[in-house]
């Protein structure tokens, strides 16, 4: 695509050490990588110039990375989890019956299976995860890039953002008490 890389990090949390543009952070999960964009879209960059099909590929680039590694570990299984993983999201957060017996299910997971299997269907719960439109997602990104350009794109940015960011605050709410009592 052409886009210059600003620089790619592997894992979250604080920086261990760097090389060159490559970050290593503390904890090995997830990972980004920044390009070379003006953020408001007001100076040409190569970033800013990409089509919306190349900009919703792209959002969505850490997605296809973590369900191909799910169905790597599970072949059609995989597909499968992040299916279910979106609803399983879903309803956890709305039942909290459904919650504490998706953690139970979990707990029991994390007993019983091979650690490949875990990674499989952890990679494939994450991919479900950014998947959902929340503000700072890819999925959410890949809808904003999607629409970029259009009458929508003014709506997306403000109001159904702010609804959107108060559904995540309900949503992470909701799943931090179905953990708390899960555990303690």
């Amino acid at each position: 695509m052409n886009v210059p890389v600003q620089a790619m990090t592997l894992g979250i949390g604080p920086g261990v050490f760097r090389l060159g543009r490559l970050h290593f952070k503390l904890l090995p999960i997830g990972g980004n990588v920044q390009f070379d964009a003006d953020p408001g879209g007001l100076h040409p960059t190569p970033f800013n110039s990409l089509s919306r099909k190349k900009l919703v590929l792209l959002n969505l680039s850490g997605v296809f990375s973590l369900l191909l590694l799910s169905v790597t570990l599970l072949q059609f299984e995989g597909l499968v989890a992040f299916y279910r993983g979106i609803w399983q999201l879903v309803a956890g957060a709305l039942w909290h019956e459904t919650g504490y017996e998706l953690v139970r299910q979990g707990r029991e997971a994390i007993a019983d299976e091979p650690w490949w299997r875990l990674l499989g269907l952890t990679a494939a719960q994450v991919a479900a995860w950014v998947t959902l439109p929340f503000p700072l997602s890819s999925g959410a990104r890949a809808l904003a890039a999607a629409f970029r350009g259009t009458w929508a794109a003014a709506a997306w940015e403000s109001t159904a953002n702010s609804f959107m960011l108060l559904l995540y605050f309900a949503f992470l709410a909701s799943w931090l008490v179905v953990l708390f009592n899960a555990f303690f």
